[in-house]
């Protein structure tokens, strides 16, 4: 099938112009980290809630088009455009705005951060310009991805922004822990490890249970606020590594059991 001959005829600017609110919200990000950093203040609550509304426009974008059946390849590309500063540029610079500290103590940091911060920027970019070029095989595209999504990378940049400084009183032991979970990230969204789609992790499920993961979700925001979000971003964050190493753990059991079994 000629994925853009199918469906560009099918433009509709109501998921483009979600798409350009996904953008938006994250320019905003981007605007509000580069005041604070200026200011020599900490990166503010309003830089993450930002980043949060990206991921919620990015959402809506695509059920509006699968609702409308309005995907094009304009949509795809103006997607991937808003997600390289929602989920790429915001979050690199959020990395360079919290990774050094506000400190002199930990100055010799500060290259490092450029370093953690553009490393995170070109790997967000390379994933998304590999996403777009796997697009056009619907199959593959539509029954999960290779490497952490950016979206899921930007969330777990969040949360780290927000949970180290509660970790440890030291600038310089939360620079380092924050730049290597920073390098982290970057390197899943470019490794080969799959990840589902949520919405396909959901409809694997029996019914009661997916309405009881959405009921449980809904309450831990409620009674948790954004240390919910925390909390599911790294469950979805750390769950396809985990799986697949438990994965490699079993092959190489059953392969030294039937070793032992062929041995006289």
């Amino acid at each position: 099938m000629n994925f853009t001959e199918s469906k560009e005829h099918r433009f509709n600017p109501v998921p483009s112009l979600l798409t350009l609110c996904n953008a938006l919200c994250g320019f905003a990000s981007i605007i509000y980290t580069m005041e604070a950093c200026f200011a020599g203040r900490p990166v503010p609550t309003i830089s993450l809630l930002l980043i949060g509304g990206s991921m919620l426009f990015d959402v809506l974008d695509g059920l509006a088009a699968r609702v409308l059946k309005a995907q094009s390849t304009h949509g795809m590309h103006l997607d991937s455009l808003a997600d390289a500063i929602s989920f790429g540029a915001a979050p690199a610079i959020m990395i360079y705005a919290a990774g050094p500290g506000h400190s002199s103590e930990i100055a010799p940091l500060h290259l490092l951060s450029w370093i953690a911060a553009s490393f995170y920027l070109g790997c967000a970019l390379w994933r998304l310009a590999a996403f777009n070029t796997a697009a056009e095989d619907e199959a593959e595209h539509n029954s999960g991805f290779i490497g952490l999504p950016s979206p899921g990378a930007a969330a777990a940049i969040c949360s780290m922004t927000l949970v180290v400084p509660h970790l440890t009183n030291s600038e310089t032991v939360e620079a380092i822990l924050y730049l290597a979970y920073a390098f982290t990230a970057a390197f899943l969204m470019v490794s080969a490890v799959p990840y589902m789609h949520i919405r396909n992790t959901l409809t694997v499920t029996t019914k009661p249970a997916t309405v009881a993961v959405i009921l449980l979700f809904i309450a831990s925001i409620i009674f948790f606020n954004i240390w919910a979000l925390v909390a599911w971003a790294h469950i979805y964050v750390l769950s396809s590594p985990l799986h697949e190493l438990e994965a490699r753990f079993v092959r190489k059991v059953r392969t030294a059991g039937v070793t032992l079994d062929d041995e006289p």
